[in-house]
């Protein structure tokens, strides 16, 4: 009995590597060297100041985008709705009855997430180029301005020129994304700023944090005619949350949408794909920030993650061949050798009839 315990112990640990080595392939266009397991809680209590006996609360999810599976463990209170906003975004919504005014009231969230360290899986153009963008695969809001990210600006429109005088006929979207990255690191220093300047605002007073780098990268990539959107999130090292975090993902025609972080400097830049498991992302940016009124105030807002697992992948493709073979000769073994064992006991209980 001990030993068929064992090998049954033994197939779940096999079967669970294998699950964990298959799903790590996100996105064909990145090459995943690593991972992190975080456990995410997500808690607020907001007390209601409204005039309505009902009310309705929505709440953002940790989303899956090339880089990161996110799985809901729990949500409280019970779900009134779940739909999909227009930017991806999983949007659950609550209904709090109230009982009267200055109702307090707790929303908790608990997620399991697992982020990638990724890098790039192509050679250079493996992304597409401009003249492979097809509007009708997304939305065209994508290659809009908007306060934002107004390329319309004369000096955004100016950076836009160039990109396309330092690479005369390419079109090749990782290579444009590459050089718009070098203009904006040229031109802004990183500082952090209190309040939103957006990319023209950036831009004119030389520097900015992660929102700004983001912004005008967003600009450029569509004043070129790459869609491109922001992602909120945090970055966490071990298990602290060291702070909010924005970066870009911008559209590949053949792969989706591929993540590029905007703040590194010139000499340091990573070519598009590169990210770390460090980035755990929230939501893309679409779906209002403030998911609460001047109804609400605010009695506690936690965001707590906890690392619970690390590790890094084997990527090189022989050791993976090797990895896979030797994975299927111990399921097979271990087969065997519970086969074997099963036919000497049905053998001996024959013996003693």
């Amino acid at each position: 009995m001990w030993s068929f315990t064992r090998s049954a112990y033994l197939i779940h640990i096999l079967l669970i590597y294998t699950v964990i080595g298959s799903s790590t392939y996100l996105n064909p266009g990145l090459r995943y060297v690593e991972y992190r397991v975080y456990d995410v809680k997500d808690i607020a209590v907001l007390t209601y100041l409204g005039s309505n006996k009902t009310v309705y609360v929505d709440w953002l999810v940790p989303m899956n985008n090339s880089h990161q599976v996110s799985y809901i463990l729990d949500l409280n209170p019970s779900v009134y709705e779940r739909f999909t906003d227009r930017w991806g975004n999983t949007i659950y919504r609550f209904r709090i009855d109230i009982d009267l005014y200055g109702s307090t009231f707790r929303m908790e969230g608990r997620y399991r997430v697992v982020c990638y360290t990724s890098i790039p899986a192509i050679a250079a153009g493996g992304y597409g180029r401009v003249e492979d963008i097809r509007l009708d695969d997304l939305d065209p809001i994508y290659l809009a301005p908007s306060f934002w990210w107004n390329f319309t600006d004369p000096m955004i429109s100016r950076l836009i020129d160039r990109v396309r005088s330092a690479l005369p006929g390419e079109s090749r979207i990782d290579v444009l994304i590459l050089e718009a990255k070098r203009i904006v690191n040229s031109r802004l220093s990183y500082r952090r700023v209190d309040e939103r300047l957006g990319a023209s605002e950036a831009l004119r007073k030389g520097y900015g944090d992660c929102s700004e780098f983001s912004d005008l990268l967003i600009s450029i990539a569509r004043g070129l005619g790459i869609p491109a959107r922001r992602v909120l999130g945090v970055y966490v090292e071990d298990s602290e949350v060291k702070g909010w975090h924005a970066w870009v993902e911008v559209w590949s025609p053949y792969l989706g949408w591929i993540p590029i972080e905007a703040t590194e400097p010139v000499f340091q830049a990573k070519t598009l794909g590169y990210i770390t498991s460090n980035y755990l992302a929230l939501y893309v940016e679409g779906y209002p920030e403030e998911v609460s009124s001047d109804d609400f105030r605010d009695e506690e807002i936690v965001f707590d993650v906890k690392l619970i697992e690390y590790r890094k992948l084997i990527d090189d493709p022989i050791l993976v061949i090797a990895r896979d073979l030797a994975i299927s000769l111990s399921i097979a073994v271990v087969a065997i050798i519970s086969i074997h064992t099963v036919v000497k006991r049905v053998y001996r209980i024959r013996r003693l009839c």
